[in-house]
């Protein structure tokens, strides 16, 4: 039967073309999902280790400030000898020239201590005084903003009117439009302070203790309070995962109808050939254990080949994303074995299963199907190209 079994595999490998295809579609989507996620995740964890870059303490939940706890830090760290600057956004209307960049703006902070900003300047300068602001290099292209330009930011009695000194790098990460010192955006009503980064020359742990004395907020070192909000962040990216992984369900459906199709249409034509088979001596068991044999066999072949694929294919993606977009955050692809193991044997078990009914019907075949007249088996002409 070995012989049989190597002989048919030969013999019909292009009708397996459809449910090899199906087979790698559904593990390659897994796994270059995996892919992409790690990417994301990593690339977004140094960003955020970058913008509380030059902090010893962080002041602030997970979720934010309460704006009347800023006062009480800044000073009792200014008494400590250490430098406290806030970070704090607020959407509101920016106007240049008269003209609207929208209703809902965002503007952000940028400190000026340069130990403390997590801005990257490609063009003009850092502001260096209240009155003086960045804009995202995203921005300033699609709104044709330069430097010297004077921003309005605000409405009614709380606008205030900066100049624009330097354009920044585009980010993912507490990432907005326009960049001003605190005490710019505090005098907005509608700012939202974030969170206060502290840097210390002295001993951190000290300090710590005096700010927790002032405010009820949690005092965080930098790395206790990066690794909370890559955990909070990464829930969203989890979830984005999950919708994919939908989309990777609804390929390996797709999967077991095509394999089941493919299987049931391959035994039927293979009728006559079985019956022989049995003609000749083989048994119903030894029937049905070459056909599931056949069937374990593309499925490991086409796992494995989805597996490369899907490596590939994540590999490709985030190289691209890094070609094309100047301001991609997506780091380096580590790859769980979990999910690439998960995908290999999630094709394997999805591929037996689909075909395990249609196999089932093989010990049917009567021997006396091999001696019934038939009909000229028709053949396919299809060239490569439209196989492909």
């Amino acid at each position: 039967m070995r012989t049989v079994l190597r002989a048919s595999l030969r013999t019909h490998t292009r009708r397996y073309v459809a449910a090899f295809v199906a087979v790698m579609v559904a593990v390659g989507f897994v796994i270059a999902t995996n892919a992409v996620g790690s990417a994301a995740r990593s690339g977004l964890s140094a960003e955020v280790e970058h913008a509380y870059r030059g902090a010893d303490l962080v002041v602030g939940a997970d979720y934010g400030l309460d704006r009347s706890q800023v006062a009480p830090v800044e000073r009792a760290a200014a008494g400590q000898g250490a430098v406290a600057d806030v970070i704090g956004t607020a959407f509101t209307t920016v106007t240049r020239d008269g003209t609207s960049l929208g209703p809902d703006t965002s503007v952000s902070t940028v400190s000026l201590d340069p130990a403390l900003r997590r801005q990257t300047v490609v063009s003009g300068q850092a502001p260096a005084a209240d009155g003086q602001a960045l804009v995202d290099q995203r921005t300033a292209r699609a709104d044709r903003i330069r430097i010297g330009d004077r921003l309005v930011i605000g409405t009614d009695g709380d606008r205030r009117t900066v100049t624009v000194v330097g354009i920044a790098k585009a980010t993912t990460y507490l990432s907005a439009d326009v960049y001003v010192p605190w005490p710019t955006l505090s005098a907005l009503p509608d700012a939202l302070p974030d969170a206060v980064v502290v840097g210390t020359s002295g001993d951190p742990t000290a300090v710590g203790a005096t700010l927790s004395k002032v405010t009820e907020e949690p005092v965080r070192t930098q790395g206790e309070y990066v690794d909370a909000r890559v955990v909070t962040l990464n829930q969203g990216f989890d979830a984005i995962g999950i919708l994919l992984l939908l989309f990777a369900t609804v390929a390996g459906f797709v999967a077991v109808l095509v394999i089941a199709n493919t299987f049931t249409i391959l035994f039927a034509q293979r009728t006559r050939d079985l019956a022989l088979l049995r003609c000749v001596g083989a048994t119903r068991q030894q029937v049905l254990r070459s056909v599931r044999v056949e069937s374990v066999a593309v499925a490991l072949l086409a796992s494995a080949l989805g597996v490369v694929a899907g490596v590939g294919a994540g590999y490709g993606i985030v190289a691209a994303v890094r070609a094309l977009s100047d301001a991609s955050t997506l780091g380096a692809v580590a790859l769980s074995p979990l999910w690439v193991g998960g995908a290999f044997v999630g094709g394997v078990v999805v591929t037996v299963a689909a075909a395990w009914l249609p196999t089932r019907r093989v010990v049917r075949v009567s021997p006396l199907a091999a001696l019934r007249p038939h009909d000229a088996d028709v053949l396919s002409r299809a060239g490569a190209a439209r196989v492909g």
